[in-house]
């Protein structure tokens, strides 16, 4: 018996069958659709939305498919919009994307597994936005910024850059950026087929980065990038033509990240774990001010330390490529998101077209694309699930990395009540902090897992029939391993959570005590040391902050260096 038969793929829709007839049979059914009472097709939308909460809490089996057929029934009744055609740009993507049935369903209002993952990706997306908003702005350094030029700001536009603001930081606390310091040091290549293994970006959905709370500075990116899709913002990634095949080459290295709002790109550098700053102030950088003040840029440069691999004189050839996800871009998302209302209204769909306008207002120079990476990240995605339930090297570390997230897992549990803003425990709710403290297993009850068939069953380890004793035993040592990462990574999680709570003592108590001094919790160790440097600034105690950003060989070190300067500048004066 494979060790894997009880583990569960990490994606919320793994292993579902194709749903999907040959054309002429869907046409019948779209004919036969249509003659219901539309009563009847709002009822089945409504009930299909109601299945998302348990979609996000990764059930599968009948829920999902009931889920989709849900929703089918009602896209069978649905007419083709008036006038629809998808827009030009879609049409520009290499040939091997317009090839993948994702391609092809853009212009049919048909939904799949891949679509039903986006759906709970949106809805997640859409929780932590309504929570983390209505709270105040977390970073003290930027906040005198921020509310200067938000007063210079209509409301609307005042309101997005908040958002903005808000959800960049939240960001950058919760998900702990993976690599080297060095790394800052070269832009990144973008992406391209074939897919592998070993790929930046695309290993991981936005909605996984942000459930395992780590990933690599694209990973990271594109969980801000969808937390302003649910706000309606658009965000751009900046890039630059690879000098290597020139300016008609498809080769592109990745800059930072941009969000226009009003008549500016304003720029954030997800590796500094910072808004790009203005020349020597705690500002945020436009496009407009790193094109025309060379010594934006060359600020970014830590003599010394870091080198920073763009310059003003690099910008005229900026490329700006859409970080949005295909089924955005479809028919289907555009008529759902039209139908939805109350609890579930999210936005869906993107029209690309009107952001392109916006950006060639703003700056003609640009060259806008449609980003392939997201793109990349979905047959990613289906991929892995292909492959996950075969024993193989890859399965066992795929297993090995994200074994504790699985199989509705307490930790994964956690995760979702906290994105969901569910702090407090009462009759109806369990609260996240309660969630993450059950997560907590100790040594002792670990160790009898391999005998005592009590605490068997009480962490739901239990033989097979037929199963032979050495597969359960393997099944075992992985389920001690899985307990052990959830209660350690539950350290940092609350540690992360206190912080969004404002409780910052408590914060620095898990992230002190409870991380750094902890065995086995090395890959947080850099991530803690930053929060604790962010808790220190809340706190008022800059030299302390000072301190902890001056850890070196973290991932985030250049960015936390450049932080200490505007610190002491900013302490000066």
């Amino acid at each position: 018996m494979k060790p894997f038969r009880y583990l569960v793929v990490f994606v919320l829709l793994a292993s579902l069958p194709s749903c999907w007839h040959r054309e002429d049979a869907r046409e019948l059914r779209r004919r036969e659709a249509r003659t219901v009472e539309n009563e009847e097709h709002v009822d089945t939308i409504d009930k299909a939305m109601a299945f998302l909460p348990m979609l996000l809490r990764f059930d599968r089996g009948p829920i999902l498919r009931d889920f989709i057929n849900q929703v089918n029934t009602w896209a069978l009744a649905q007419p083709m919009q008036p006038g629809w055609k998808h827009s030009s740009m879609v049409d520009k993507l290499p040939a091997t994307l317009l090839e993948t049935d994702i391609a092809k369903r853009l212009d049919r209002i048909e939904f799949a597994d891949l679509e039903s993952e986006y759906l709970s990706q949106c809805k997640l997306m859409k929780d932590v936005g309504e929570w983390v908003l209505e709270r105040p702005y977390r970073d003290p350094l930027f906040a005198p910024w921020l509310t200067q030029q938000m007063a210079k700001l209509s409301g609307v536009d005042a309101t997005r850059l908040e958002h903005t603001m808000k959800l960049f930081d939240w960001t950058v606390r919760n998900v702990a950026l993976e690599g080297a310091a060095k790394d800052i040091e070269a832009m990144i290549r973008d992406p391209l087929q074939p897919i592998t293994d070993i790929g930046v970006g695309y290993r991981a959905l936005p909605w996984q980065t942000m459930m395992v709370g780590r990933g690599d500075a694209l990973q990271r990116t594109r969980v801000f990038s969808q937390l302003l899709f649910q706000q309606d913002i658009p965000a751009i990634q900046l890039a630059l033509p690879d000098p290597a095949t020139g300016a008609t080459g498809s080769d592109r290295l990745l800059w930072c990240i941009g969000v226009p709002i009003a008549n500016e790109i304003y720029l954030f550098e997800m590796r500094f774990g910072l808004p790009l700053p203005t020349a020597n102030q705690a500002e945020v950088s436009t496009l407009r001010e790193a094109r025309t003040n060379a010594s934006v840029l060359r600020r970014a440069k830590l003599p010394g330390w870091f080198d920073y691999p763009v310059a003003s004189s690099d910008l005229p050839r900026l490329i700006a490529l859409l970080d949005v996800e295909p089924f955005a871009l479809g028919v289907g998302m555009k008529a759902l998101e039209e139908r939805l209302t109350g609890e579930y209204r999210m936005k869906l769909s993107m029209n690309v077209d009107e952001i392109v306008a916006k950006l060639n207002s703003i700056d003609p120079d640009l060259s806008v694309q449609l980003w392939t990476l997201p793109w990349l990240a979905q047959l990613y995605n289906r991929n892995v699930r292909s492959r996950i339930h075969d024993l193989s090297p890859f399965s066992l570390k795929y297993a090995g990395e994200y074994g504790a997230y699985m199989n509705e897992s307490l930790v994964q549990q956690a995760r979702m009540a906290h994105f969901r803003g569910e702090f407090d425990t009462n009759l109806d709710v369990v609260g996240a902090p309660t969630k993450y403290m059950s997560i907590r297993t100790d040594e002792g009850t670990l160790a009898k897992l391999a005998y005592d068939s009590d605490i068997q069953r009480q962490l739901h380890v239990i033989r097979g029939m037929n199963e032979k004793q050495e597969a359960f035993q393997y099944r075992i040592q992985l389920a001690q391993q899985f307990y052990r990462t959830a209660k350690l990574d539950s350290n940092a999680f609350l540690g992360f959570l206190q912080f969004d709570l404002e409780n910052i003592d408590a914060a620095k108590d898990w992230l002190d005590n409870r991380l750094l001094k902890i065995e086995g919790t090395e890959r947080w160790r850099a991530h803690a040391r930053y929060l604790l440097g962010r808790c220190c600034e809340e706190d008022g105690e800059v030299h302390d902050a000072i301190e902890w950003y001056k850890y070196e060989g973290t991932p985030q070190e250049a960015g936390n260096r450049i932080r200490v300067r505007l610190l002491e500048k900013a302490e000066s004066q």
